[in-house]
């Protein structure tokens, strides 16, 4: 019994010297400002808005569409055979039910497209981030959304931002030019 209680004493002592050692350095970062201060995350943007507005226009000529056979079927004269004013119904159903599928299909395109823009962007900022970390010896950063208390010495978004080659300033944060 004697010797299992040198021997625990012995362990925690090598454990206790051995965490004084290694202290680990932990690091934080406003992974979001980052982002979208990125260049490729403005391209990635503007790429997505360029298909919105593809579909857009594809959506807007399917509800003129739709709205011409609504009013041709709502303007039917009184006299119009049944089975004509059935036909015209069908077909704005029709023409109805095609507009929900082809929104419901860009929406999920532009999902898909957006996230595939993005990836290598989160992917680039995940890498500098590591790198960033290790060559300043942190072995954990945290993101800043997830920190309630965090000293500013151990901030690296400045770092991170330089080794991306961003300037500290947002556009919305840089001094206006004097007018001539």
């Amino acid at each position: 019994m004697n010797n299992i209680k040198k021997i625990s004493l012995a362990l925690m002592i090598l454990l206790g010297s051995l965490a004084a050692k290694a202290q680990l350095k932990i690091a934080h970062i406003d992974a979001n400002d980052v982002y979208y201060k990125m260049p490729e995350f403005k391209i990635a943007s503007m790429r997505t808005d360029s298909l919105k507005s593809v579909y857009q226009k594809r959506i807007d000529e399917l509800q003129a569409e739709l709205e011409r056979k609504y009013n041709e079927l709502n303007n039917l004269p009184v006299s119009t055979l049944d089975i004509i004013k059935e036909s015209k119904r069908k077909d704005f159903e029709a023409a109805k039910q095609n507009a929900q599928e082809f929104v419901q299909t860009a929406d999920d395109d532009i999902q898909k497209m957006d996230a595939g823009f993005k990836e290598p962007v989160l992917k680039k900022l995940k890498a500098t981030i590591e790198t960033v970390a290790k060559e300043k010896g942190y072995a954990y950063v945290f993101d800043d959304q997830a920190l309630l208390v965090k000293p500013i010495s151990d901030d690296i978004t400045a770092a991170v931002m330089a080794k991306l080659g961003i300037s500290e300033q947002s556009p919305s944060q840089l001094p206006v030019p004097k007018q001539k």
